[in-house]
């Protein structure tokens, strides 16, 4: 099975038509790509295997190579998360995975970076020259594994105490073209399963479980090694030999994991706060 969390390779482009139940639309904007994708019916759905809403796909130059985009860059990508989040209202952000692990760990890292304001009282911002600020939470519940709860119901409990009015997820997430490791950005308005791109899925996330919108953000790290080898043509006996549960990632994934925190954490907040400019952004960081 070649698995993937990317929509963009979950069909063929070259096959769409106007009653697949997709739309798809390109943009190229300085060193970056933008792909948008609607799944809009059953149909589509099915064809992709992902549930309907939209996905935005941003291709950037190497992470591991490339710390940081132009402001114009990184206003466009934040331009891009906007338009998947309520207007108004407070958001939670919070980082799935293991800070442990390093493939696992953009969540976490990301979460670092983001600017929590909740709990700043409402005139705060008046004092610092700006108009308005948003409420923003942040939280990176851990795993299974560290804390024996399902993410999505730590997520749940909190959204019932503080009631946001989205929740934004951040997670590691697994390709099928090795050359989309550390190389894509992916928005989707849909939620997310963690883990299912390495055969560890966990709870959903989303609108149906939490009961607000609930937008996911992920950075691939890494490939299942069937995939690689479906790739390569290999025969079924290969397939099914057991080194071939095995995932793979990146020799420079501890640089991409760090970059792509960084940049996430400035398009986050840029989405989150319009009233604050990127300088103020990246000194607050």
């Amino acid at each position: 099975m070649i698995r993937t969390d990317l929509v963009i390779e979950s069909f063929d482009a070259k096959k769409l038509d106007e009653n697949g139940g997709i739309r798809q639309k390109e943009e190229e904007f300085g060193g970056i790509k933008i792909t948008r994708v609607s799944i809009e019916s059953k149909e589509g759905e099915r064809r992709t295997g992902k549930p309907k809403g939209d996905y935005v796909t941003v291709q950037v130059p190497p992470l591991g190579e490339n710390p940081g985009h132009s402001d114009e860059e990184t206003e466009k990508i934040a331009g891009e998360l906007a338009k998947l989040l309520p207007e108004t209202g407070d958001v939670l952000v919070a980082g799935l995975g293991n800070a442990g692990i390093t493939p696992d760990a953009v969540g976490p890292l990301t979460c670092e970076k983001v600017i929590a304001t909740r709990h700043l009282p409402p005139d705060f911002a008046g004092t610092v020259g700006i108009s308005s600020l948003r409420g923003v939470a942040v939280l990176a519940p851990g795993v299974l594994g560290q804390t024996g709860i399902e993410t999505a119901e730590i997520l749940a409990s909190v959204c019932q105490k503080i009631r946001p009015a989205c929740v934004v997820v951040i997670d590691a997430l697994a390709a099928r073209d090795a050359e989309r490791l550390g190389t894509t950005l992916q928005f989707a308005s849909t939620g997310i399963f963690p883990g299912s791109g390495v055969q560890n899925r966990r709870a959903e996330i989303s609108l149906r479980t939490l009961g607000v919108p609930v937008v996911s953000i992920g950075v691939p790290t890494v490939i299942d090694i069937r995939t690689v080898l479906h790739q390569l043509g290999a025969g079924e006996k290969a397939l099914g030999n057991p080194g071939s549960t095995m995932v793979v990632t990146p020799q420079d994934v501890d640089l991409i994991v760090a970059h792509a925190a960084g940049i996430l954490g400035l398009v986050i907040n840029r989405a989150l706060q319009p009233g604050l400019g990127l300088g103020d952004i990246a000194a607050l960081m």
